[in-house]
């Protein structure tokens, strides 16, 4: 139910981007006309954490993480379905940029510090914007791939890879080209791989899809039809087991990992207070400290949430 709601709500992305802009809009407008922001914030705080919640709800929901193994087809092609993890987090997002502009002067008389973290806030919300205009996903088409990233894309004609690809790491298909020079980019594209994890449907069989038309070229033409995506449902089987961790992961190293993990998260938000009440909350040392912190224990977290994942999709 809820990934089919969430699907539902990733069509209208488009929708909801715009109304969170004319909501955020409205704001600011009122806050010209000398409206109290105080009274202006809780229009967009309370919208944004709702859309937070459900942000985090869909991405983990059991519908979500045993979605499908099925392409939607779009008559030109196989896409990925599109969740609203993307459009909602990016309208989550939306509504924090909104409440730091209505304190212009709480930005301006801050310390380097903070002033920072909300430059950063904002270079990250431009970083995906095109993502929640433009879709987030994979497409396969008889011509090749077409991959909808997050500042970018890429296509891939099929005869740019390397026999037997693509491989598969961590989330992302990684990809050998024989010519490069056929590879297409719009945007800004850092990275030349291609997430297939969160997609809406189970990497394995993303994985399994391209295996198949990268060894049967014959089938290509038949792709952005219904008949042609049963032939590749019977031919990859819908049951494809998911790719093997590199360690079999069991339940009692999962009760070592984790606690692990929790004393390493404690660990460091502890020393993240320490450094902060040492250097002083406005330095931009301890600014740097904090970042720092915030990733490792964000990298901590990840790995129990990838155990627990991992652990899950072998039962």
């Amino acid at each position: 139910m809820i990934f089919r709601w969430s699907v539902a709500v990733a069509r209208h992305r488009r929708k909801l981007l715009v109304t969170a802009a004319v909501l955020v809009g409205l704001a600011l407008l009122a806050r010209l006309f000398g409206a109290d922001p105080d009274d202006l914030a809780p229009y967009l705080g309370f919208p944004a954490f709702g859309v937070l919640v459900a942000c985090l709800v869909v991405m983990f929901a059991p519908s979500s993480r045993r979605a499908p193994a099925s392409f939607v087809v779009t008559g030109g092609g196989f896409r990925t379905p599109e969740i609203a993890v993307v459009p909602l987090a990016g309208t989550a997002h939306l509504g924090l940029l909104g409440i730091f502009a209505l304190f212009p002067g709480e930005f301006l008389d801050a310390g380097a510090g903070r002033k920072l973290l909300i430059v950063i806030a904002v270079v990250m919300y431009a970083g995906y914007l095109r993502a929640q205009w433009r879709g987030f996903g994979l497409t396969l088409t008889p011509e090749g791939l077409h991959a909808d990233k997050w500042s970018g894309s890429m296509t891939v004609p099929w005869t740019a890879l390397d026999a037997g690809q693509p491989a598969y790491q961590e989330g992302e298909l990684e990809l050998a080209f024989s010519r490069p020079e056929q590879v297409g980019y719009t945007g800004v594209v850092v990275r030349k791989t291609v997430p297939v994890e969160g997609l809406g449907v189970p990497p394995e069989f993303v994985v399994a899809a391209i295996h198949h038309y990268v060894a049967h070229p014959g089938e290509r033409t038949s792709i952005g039809t219904a008949e042609g995506h049963e032939r590749l449902l019977a031919a990859v089987g819908v049951g494809t087991p998911p790719p093997s961790p590199s360690e079999p992961l069991t339940r009692a190293r999962l009760l070592v990992r984790v606690p692990l993990c929790v004393v390493a998260v404690a660990a460091i938000l502890f020393g993240d207070g320490w450094a902060m009440e040492r250097l002083g909350e406005e330095s931009l040392l301890s600014f740097g400290v904090h970042l720092v912190a915030l990733t490792a224990a964000g990298t901590a977290s990840g790995v129990v949430v990838k155990a627990v994942r991992d652990l899950w999709r072998t039962r």
